[in-house]
């Protein structure tokens, strides 16, 4: 769960009726906008977007941050996870339309572009992985 706050909330499923809260994490400064779960080198990681432009990786299982994302010029509002041919990367959202994405690593982004329209809150993709959409 993802607050309006810097707050992020994971919760366990255990079965039956019974959900339990894992972790709470200090994501960012400001609100929290957007998270997505992704598997990195077998590892499940939680990345959360925010108002203070920037976009963080954490293990899902200790809430311990693996790596931040700067280089946005304004609030990031979506981000989206994506392999290609074994390559996983982050693809990034913000305000003022940019569009990057990221390696897991603290190298930048690869990718800096504009979004249709030069207006974007949200990224997604197919299942099938050979499809994007944008929409405000």
């Amino acid at each position: 769960v993802a607050y309006s706050r810097h707050i992020v909330q994971i919760y366990s499923y255990h079965g039956g009726e019974e959900v339990r809260q894992h972790l709470e994490i200090d994501a960012h400064v400001g609100g929290v906008n957007d998270l997505a779960f992704s598997h990195p080198n077998k590892q499940l990681c939680v990345i959360t977007c925010g108002d203070d432009k920037t976009i963080k990786v954490w293990d899902a299982a200790s809430g311990t941050k693996q790596y931040t994302f700067e280089g946005h010029e304004a609030p990031v509002y979506s981000v989206c996870p994506h392999y290609k041919e074994n390559i996983q990367f982050i693809f990034s959202t913000a305000l003022d339309g940019k569009i990057k994405a990221w390696l897991y690593d603290n190298l930048g982004s690869r990718v800096d572009y504009d979004a249709p329209g030069r207006w974007c809150t949200t990224m997604a993709y197919s299942a099938d992985g050979t499809r994007s959409t944008f929409s405000t």
